[in-house]
């Protein structure tokens, strides 16, 4: 927390701006959460870790095959707390499993708070049929 803060106060000093200022220019972002329920923890992982297999030429199959006729094309993927994909429209997926439920958790970003909750739903959605 106090690193944080002091990167702040840093980054004003440097860029000679008010913090607020530098807080107003930062883009809008929304985000929404959802999971699939009864969704056994060992399978999260499973999951997690299929989606995170690159091909020969350092693509995502597997995401594009599940995700790809929504969200298009993958920018950067990020194994830090489950599987962050963030596709080339700048629309954010994170998938995880919880820590403390057999479920699957949805955590989607967007510029808009009505498309974070439409990623949000499309995105299980094709989980879902992919699943089944």
């Amino acid at each position: 927390m106090v690193i944080m803060i002091l990167s702040i106060l840093l980054m004003s000093v440097e860029e000679q701006s008010e913090i607020s200022t530098l807080v107003s220019e930062l883009p809008q972002r929304y985000t929404y959460s959802d999971r699939l329920k009864n969704f056994p923890t060992e399978t999260s992982k499973k999951l997690v870790e299929q989606l995170s297999l690159q091909d020969m030429d350092g693509q995502y199959p597997a995401i594009i095959k599940i995700f790809g006729r929504h969200f298009g094309t993958v920018k950067s993927v990020d194994r830090t707390d489950g599987l962050r994909i963030v596709f080339g429209s700048d629309q954010v997926v994170h998938l995880r499993p919880s820590g403390n439920a057999p479920e699957l958790r949805c955590y989607t970003e967007s510029s808009a708070e009505a498309e974070a909750v439409t990623i949000n739903q499309k995105a299980l959605a094709s989980l879902q049929d992919w699943l089944n």
